[in-house]
């Protein structure tokens, strides 16, 4: 008599293993979209930190005649600026911007503005480029990199003045949250050039 064996499908998975392996992958992709969020949001922030660069080097070299910035308004200061071709090709332009009245937007959705400061003599010879909107995570890494730079002596976090490098400890006191009772960050920063 032969002994005759059953054949087992060995490919074959049962129900239990699948249920394993779809709550596995499910894990994984949960994980997947909530360190991805992290990876846009300092996206964003590198982006800004680009654009406002660049906002600033424009100002003073597109809008500055004979030393001073010649603007009443502010609005006719960013609206120049735009008009001019000074605004980053990837920010939101509000308006006509061959007008000259045209706004920006920053990534978060918050208002761009530019406006003259005037010096001792009160001459126009310094500007504040304003950014509003800001979340606190992106209000500390845009303050703490950006007040080491030469073109910038002045930032303003929220009303507080601050001059030259801001250290980690004070950025993270003036920048706050949302939900902290405020609406997010407004940062200025002051350049005398």
């Amino acid at each position: 008599m032969l002994n005759k064996k059953k054949n087992i499908d060995s490919g074959a998975i049962s129900l239990f293993e699948a249920g394993i392996w779809i709550t596995i992958s499910l894990v994984v992709l949960i994980i997947g979209i909530s360190l991805g969020g992290g990876l846009f949001s300092k996206n964003d922030t590198n982006t800004e930190l680009s654009n406002i660069s660049e906002l600033m080097n424009n100002t003073r070299t597109m809008l500055k005649t004979n030393g001073v910035y010649n603007f009443d308004k502010q609005e006719s200061m960013i609206g120049s600026l735009i008009q001019f071709g000074g605004a980053p090709g990837n920010m939101s332009v509000i308006g006509d911007k061959t007008k000259g009245n045209a706004r920006l937007h920053n990534v978060w959705g918050g208002d761009v503005s530019l406006a003259t400061k005037t010096d001792d003599n009160g001459d126009a010879t310094k500007f504040v480029l304003s950014y509003a909107g800001v979340p606190q995570e992106a209000c500390i890494t845009l303050v703490e990199k950006l007040s080491t730079m030469s073109f910038i002596q002045e930032v303003d976090i929220n009303g507080n003045i601050n001059q030259g490098q801001i250290s980690a400890g004070s950025v993270g006191a003036q920048c706050v949250t949302k939900n902290s009772g405020h609406q997010d960050n407004n940062i200025s920063f002051i350049s005398n050039n």
